[in-house]
């Protein structure tokens, strides 16, 4: 049977999903991939600007497709045959969808999935002479949210590349934008980001944030929690920050 799979959110992103093992047949996709050692890495110990970066970095490439075929293999459950349409992170340096092969993942047999549907995956190569690669995670076809789900990630992808003296302004600002933004999922999403920035990087957040995109926020709320964590942060950001304590002088030498 197909492995239990684990639950991601994009704190709520819901991003369904971690399986075992997408195909052997797709590992000729990975050939027209750059070399992930090339590519840049987080700096260990900091706290990431999105908490999709855990995600990202585990993955071998995350992609867009649709499901083509559905097959039931006992006793491991149903392999999904998906022709990737957009690889969306790495980079690619000549994308062309026409040379890709299917990729086949597996999943339990109790998720529906079904063809022509369209999926975000996440995914890493096959184990040692596997034949699927691994479905680390992925927001599926009945995913109420699936639209904002991707727009987001592609911003934060967008972002995640662009040169390290700039991420801190990028994301701050699109995260404030998203808390007035046409998709409630977004706006839910964009609180989350900033609470927990808030909380891991408070100095850089509380220089960054607009108050103005706070203050358009608390518009579409004038009650209820969503009003109340809008507040918190506004009245958060509008109070200078306490200065750091200074540490005690040291003794001078023979003292």
């Amino acid at each position: 049977m197909a492995a239990r799979p684990r639950r991601f959110q994009f704190q709520a992103l819901g991003l369904a999903h971690k399986l075992p093992l997408v195909s052997a047949a797709a590992a000729g996709m990975l050939c027209f991939l750059p070399d992930l050692a090339a590519l840049p890495l987080p700096q260990r110990g900091v706290p990431p600007w999105s908490q999709l970066e855990p995600m990202i970095a585990e993955a071998d490439f995350i992609a867009l497709g649709k499901v083509e075929e559905t097959r039931y293999l006992a006793p491991l459950g149903h392999r999904i045959s998906v022709r990737l349409e957009e690889v969306l992170w790495p980079p690619l340096h000549n994308p062309n969808p026409k040379r890709w092969r299917p990729v086949h993942y597996l999943t339990d047999s109790k998720k529906v999935v079904l063809p022509g549907d369209r999926e975000l995956l996440f995914l890493a190569k096959p184990a040692k002479d596997g034949l699927h690669h691994q479905l680390l995670h992925k927001v599926g076809a009945r995913d109420l949210h699936q639209e904002p789900k991707v727009a987001w990630l592609r911003q934060v992808l967008k972002h995640r590349q662009a040169p390290k003296d700039r991420q801190a302004r990028l994301f701050v600002a699109f995260y404030g934008r998203s808390l007035w933004a046409e998709a409630v999922w977004t706006r839910n999403q964009a609180l989350a980001e900033i609470e927990r920035l808030r909380r891991q990087r408070g100095p850089e957040l509380h220089t960054l944030l607009a108050i103005s995109d706070l203050q358009k926020a608390l518009k579409l709320y004038p009650d209820g929690p969503m009003h109340l964590r809008l507040q918190a942060i506004l009245d958060w950001r509008q109070k200078p920050l306490p200065k750091p304590d200074r540490p005690p002088p040291k003794p001078e030498d023979g003292s």
